[in-house]
């Protein structure tokens, strides 16, 4: 490449970092340039009206939290500026380059309707829970006056018992389940399959022990070793984190079928001929190509791990009230099911939504991954 051409890339990526829809709109990919359009509008209005409106009581947020909240969302913006750019430099610098792996499962999961549905509401549930205090009142605030009032104007979703606004509480209760639920999933992910790929590669003393751990928590209902573990150690955050991921380790037996099976391929033999550790082995040979299911596996607990938040908080052994849950707002709207249906028809919808988004991705990944279907995209 000549140093016209090379000066010329570079001011190409420069502009393309600047405004990403330079590069996306030729493309045809006119869905990603109206979502980012559409995210930092909204966010940029969001921020500013954040602080101007810090000193109204309806907004619940402070200054520093607005800062913070400002930063995430530059963050994303900043990431998707710089993935753009370098994949515009790579594409002007070789033309000829194959596509990578990533690009093309991304570009699988992006044609698949299933795969587009489920990235487009889970991206719109995460950034309602980061923005939660810029967009809602107080949910905790009680106006008995107001109790019980259906869906109006007002109050677009209701109100509760309590008078306090339903679709605040909704809001901010998204932060809690899918903060919970994604981190107790990252653990769980990460634990089980540290633990599946050394029973799986080590085999015999190793996979004995782990297997007759995984046989023994298999063997008592996971509802009940919950309720159990709460009841004794308390209902707080952390520790529904922990029961969510220590004590449903599923990974970990996919990860062990699957490593058992990698561990006599050629390549892998290979290695441990030439005199590589075990260490780099595993690292190198074995886990990327246990990565791919783990995504799968991933998407879909998540959505397990709302629906057990869920379940505990109905049951009262979740998220402690007054703390907006979607699971204890289902409790709350059982005694008023037939006079206020909207008390648990909305906090089920959220539930719904969700998961059903998380199972979406997870199958549009499945089939991505998935050589066998042989699928054109």
């Amino acid at each position: 490449m000549t140093d016209t051409m090379r000066e010329n890339s570079i001011g190409a990526c420069v502009a393309i970092a600047v405004l990403p829809w330079i590069e996306w709109i030729p493309r045809k990919r006119f869905l990603p340039a109206a979502s980012l359009a559409a995210y930092e509008g909204g966010s940029l209005y969001l921020i500013l009206n954040g602080f101007r409106s810090t000193a109204v009581e309806r907004i619940v947020v402070s200054p520093n939290e607005v800062i913070v909240i400002a930063l995430c969302l530059a963050s994303v913006s900043i990431l998707v500026r710089l993935m753009t750019a370098v994949g515009a430099w790579r594409r002007r610098l070789s033309p000829e380059r194959t596509t990578s792996h990533l690009h093309r499962i991304s570009r699988r999961v992006l044609s698949d309707p299933k795969g587009l549905t489920g990235l487009l509401v889970l991206g719109a549930l995460a950034y309602i829970a980061v923005v939660a205090p810029l967009i809602a009142t107080d949910p905790l605030v009680m106006d008995f006056g107001s109790s019980l009032r259906p869906p109006s104007a007002e109050h677009i979703l209701g109100t509760d018992m309590y008078g306090r606004n339903l679709l605040s509480r909704i809001v901010f209760g998204a932060r809690y389940s899918l903060g919970i639920s994604v981190t107790a999933t990252l653990l769980n992910v990460i634990l089980g399959a540290s633990l599946g790929l050394v029973a799986g590669f080590f085999r015999g003393a190793p996979d004995a022990l782990i297997m007759r751990l995984f046989e023994i928590l298999n063997s008592i209902p996971f509802l009940m070793l919950a309720i159990l573990i709460v009841a004794v150690f308390g209902s707080s955050i952390p520790m529904l984190i922990i029961v969510l991921s220590v004590f449903v380790l599923q990974p970990a037996r996919i990860v062990r079928g699957q490593v058992l099976e990698l561990r006599e391929k050629e390549y892998a033999q290979a290695a441990q001929a030439l005199g590589a550790s075990k260490g780099r082995i595993i690292l190198h040979h074995v886990l990327p190509n246990v990565l791919p299911t783990l995504l799968v596996v991933t998407s879909v607990r998540v959505g397990q791990n709302i629906l057990s938040l869920a379940g505990l908080s109905f049951l009262g052994m979740g998220i402690t009230p007054p703390t907006p849950s979607w699971g204890s707002m289902l409790q709350e709207g059982r005694e008023h099911i037939l006079s206020a249906p909207w008390l648990g028809a909305f906090p089920g919808a959220a539930i719904f939504i969700t998961v059903l988004a998380f199972n979406l991705l997870g199958d549009s990944l499945r089939d991505a991954l998935d050589p066998r279907l042989g699928r054109e995209w």
